[in-house]
């Protein structure tokens, strides 16, 4: 779900691509999705807290996500999502996108379908190929700890174990260590998240869901090289990733190769969804800056700011 510019992961599909979620509340939301919510540390200030969380966190967490706006809180039980709208996150597809508007809370709402296309020219797959030779006994763990995933389940140890089991049955596990390394991350232990998800990519090096996560670690701690190279690898695998696009433009900022930042940028403006990343204004204002190009480092912020 997105409202106001701010994105949360709202719900899971089942086997058969059917979804459901209650509106109005809270409670019904699984673990938020750190791609846009900021680069971890990002909140401890400096460039890259700025730079990734603009345009994202801005927004009051009060207008769409179950609150009551000011204009419907004197009809009880009408939740207003205007400005809200649903998607599905596949890595090698694209979805369409399901506009929710005011919606009663009570009672069932068919919201329609999404409709998800594959992407061509993409070598990378959202499935890693090492689950066609998973044991028994690893596939066994790894499914335990998904259905404690989805039933929202707070504790680490009934989540995180089972992956550590599955993966020390099946070493080359890519699905198991890429969830293992989210896990990790969102319980704040950043060298073991780190270690996950690069064992994740040297089991399948196509598998892209590691990419991104890992990608955000190096950029929260100044690894400027290491998230170059790895957005690079992540652009050849799914060339239709903007993110990936972005943070490759950040990371080269940063190494102040600014040609090469430039046209990270420039890439990202034939995107279907560059409208997403108003940041991109601001980054290339400051490569102005860099340049003494004001006037057009001055027209930059008047984009961001109007974005």
């Amino acid at each position: 779900m997105v409202c106001n510019g701010r994105k949360r992961q709202i719900a899971y599909t089942n086997l058969k691509g059917e979804f459901s979620f209650q509106l109005g509340e809270r409670s019904g939301e699984v673990t938020g999705d750190t791609s846009l919510s900021g680069v971890p540390g990002g909140s401890q200030g400096g460039l890259v807290g700025t730079l990734v969380n603009d345009g994202f966190d801005a927004a009051s967490t009060d207008r769409g996500f179950g609150g009551l706006s000011g204009r419907t809180a004197h009809r009880p039980g009408i939740v207003d999502l205007s400005r809200c709208d649903l998607f599905t996150r596949l890595s090698g597809y694209t979805s369409s996108r399901l506009y929710l508007g005011r919606r009663s809370a009570v009672g069932e709402s068919n919201l329609g379908s999404i409709i998800l296309r594959r992407l061509h020219q993409t070598d990378g797959t959202s499935v890693s190929v090492t689950t066609l030779t998973v044991p028994k006994k690893a596939r066994k763990f790894f499914d335990k700890a998904v259905k404690e995933v989805r039933k929202g389940n707070s504790d680490q140890l009934k989540v995180i174990g089972p992956l550590e089991k599955a993966v020390q049955e099946y070493p080359e596990y890519a699905n198991a260590w890429s969830m293992l390394g989210d896990l990790r991350m969102n319980a704040g232990d950043t060298a073991g998240a780190r270690r996950a998800f690069e064992k994740s990519i040297k089991a399948d090096d196509r598998y892209l869901k590691p990419y991104l996560p890992l990608i955000w670690l190096n950029l929260s701690q100044n690894n400027w090289k290491q998230a170059a190279r790895l957005s690079e690898t992540l652009i050849r695998l799914n060339p239709y990733l903007t993110e990936a696009r972005f943070y490759h433009a950040f990371s080269y900022f940063n190494l102040k190769d600014l040609n090469t930042a430039e046209q990270s940028l420039l890439a990202m403006h034939s995107t279907d969804d560059a409208s997403r990343f108003p940041q991109t204004h601001r980054l290339q204002a400051f490569i102005y800056l860099q340049r003494c190009g004001f006037p057009k480092a001055a027209n930059e912020m008047r984009a961001f700011v109007a974005a």
